[in-house]
């Protein structure tokens, strides 16, 4: 590969998840979650510098089951500016045989230091169809349920609050209501908490049970 590093343009996890797999072929490496040789950094693990430099510890040894090292950073606009400096040095002066994979929604909210130096793949995007208004239900228990369903697929709550927000701001001027300013107000906190790494679930229940 002429680039050991490549960022993953899109919002659709199969898509990403297609592209991350037709570099491990040209790379000689797979992607499963027990491969010794992958290091990973997403939702699970948070993007904080102390998880950036594990990488770079793991950057260092050799491969141990195949002929390269492969990292893979999920959605990578939520590393601070001082994680994304610190893998931008692992960018320019990449270990032998790692190959360095960064998935975003927008490619601008990387480093331009960082965009330049990798080979850049935009996959389909992932259109999200008008949902309809998020509205409290009757009880507790039917809130937390609601929130688990809204949340089984992590990646899609930034797009589904996105939605809502444009909806209650297109209700809100239509007919202007105290009850729906308030409900904007909170959702568009909840998205705040949401982008702030805060659990999706947890945003969502403090949406719906507040």
């Amino acid at each position: 590969m002429d680039f050991p590093s490549t960022i993953i343009v899109g919002n659709d996890t199969f898509e990403i998840e297609k592209s991350i797999s037709q570099i491990c072929l040209q790379i000689g490496n797979e992607f499963r979650s027990n491969n010794p040789d992958l290091y990973q950094i997403d939702d699970k693990t948070g993007w904080g510098i102390d998880e950036v430099r594990k990488l770079k510890s793991f950057a260092s040894r050799k491969p141990f089951q195949y002929n390269s090292k492969l990292i893979i950073i999920f959605e990578a606009q939520n590393l601070g500016i001082e994680s994304q400096n610190s893998i931008l040095k692992l960018i320019e002066e990449p270990a032998p045989d790692t190959f360095i994979i960064l998935t975003v929604r927008n490619p601008k909210n990387l480093l331009e230091t960082i965009r330049s130096r990798c080979r850049l793949i935009k996959t389909k995007r992932k259109t999200t169809p008008k949902a309809e208004l998020l509205i409290r239900q009757k009880n507790i228990a039917q809130n937390l349920l609601l929130s688990e369903t809204l949340t089984q697929d992590k990646t899609a709550v930034i797009p589904y609050l996105e939605n809502q927000i444009s909806q209650y701001q297109q209700q809100l001027i239509q007919e202007s209501s105290l009850t729906t300013k308030n409900e904007l107000d909170k959702l568009i906190r909840t998205l705040k908490m949401v982008k702030a790494n805060i659990d999706p679930k947890t945003a969502l229940d403090w949406f719906l049970l507040s």
